[in-house]
């Protein structure tokens, strides 16, 4: 028999597990990190923005979600109003009359989610890499 097979597979069969934690670790501070950039740029303070494990609460705005309900890794973050729908700020609307055409409003866009998720694209993807690496080269 090979010497060292035994170790092997005790570290091959420990990576699953170590990976999943990890993963499960970055997946919370990447979304606790991208609700609190965009928390400051909300155009009104009713609008919640926060993140769940699993699918987002009724009545919300999914902004985006991350990983597979299969496997129980999906995060979604998500925009919740009890009045108004979030995506109304986050893409404007166009000018809106009433049935008898008098002019209504318009809600320009202020856009909260996009410019965020962009601007953090990179780091969030790269520190998901380098933690998932870390745990792999722990075993």
């Amino acid at each position: 028999m090979v010497q060292g097979l035994s170790e092997f597979n005790r570290r091959w069969s420990a990576i699953p597990r170590l990976v999943r934690q990890a993963a499960i670790e970055t997946l919370e501070a990447n979304a606790e990190e991208l609700v609190s950039s965009m928390r400051p740029l909300l155009p009104l303070a009713d609008i919640e923005v926060a993140w769940t494990w699993g699918d987002a609460p009724k009545g919300s705005m999914v902004l985006g979600s991350v990983g597979t309900s299969d496997r129980g890794l999906l995060i979604t973050v998500y925009a919740r109003a009890d009045d108004f729908n979030p995506a109304w700020f986050e893409f404007g609307t166009a000018p809106r009359f009433t049935k008898t055409g008098k002019y209504s409003g318009q809600i320009i866009a202020s856009p909260f989610f996009w410019p965020t998720y962009r601007a953090k694209k990179k780091r969030l993807k790269s520190r998901m890499t380098r933690n998932i690496t870390k745990a792999i080269k722990k075993v």
